[in-house]
């Protein structure tokens, strides 16, 4: 599981001042010490992911997987975000409930289909790796409009 890494950033940047709010480890200076910390608690969080039986189709189960993603780094893991954050990769916050609701349907939509985490045909998610290689067309388009971080 610890295949995700943080590959482009410079490790002993040091930690910005706005990123030291709501940072749980109190001691982290730099980019690659919070880098460390994030890769560990998101394994763990990918572990428990694998073991879930939940097909992940509401938004109370992505707002408890993104809580076992970042709980053990961030005091706001878990939550929904309510300030804007100076980063193009993610949603303003006015756009992330509409977001989760649009991934819930769009979800609830593969299910049905019986195409989600290998239920069905072909088009599958796998349940244990997750990766883009396996994804239909209409898959792919639903991964590419949520997979962006939003919360």
């Amino acid at each position: 599981m610890s295949n995700f890494q943080f590959k482009d950033r410079d490790g002993q940047t040091p930690l910005p001042t706005e990123l030291h709010k709501g940072l749980k480890p109190k001691h982290i200076q730099t980019m690659g010490e919070l880098d460390e910390y994030e890769e560990q608690n998101i394994a763990e969080g990918l572990a428990w992911l694998a073991k879930q039986n939940d097909p992940g189709t509401t938004y109370t189960f992505w707002l408890k997987l993104h809580k076992k993603l970042f709980s053990d780094v961030w005091e706001w893991a878990g939550q929904v975000r309510t300030h804007e954050l100076n980063n193009p990769d993610f949603h303003e916050p006015y756009q992330i409930w509409t977001g989760l609701r649009q991934l819930e349907g769009d979800l609830a939509i593969l299910a049905e289909r019986e195409i989600l985490f290998g239920t069905g045909n072909s088009c599958t998610i796998p349940r244990a790796d997750r990766n883009h290689s396996s994804l239909c067309e209409w898959e792919q388009q639903v991964w590419k409009n949520h997979s962006r971080a939003f919360l």
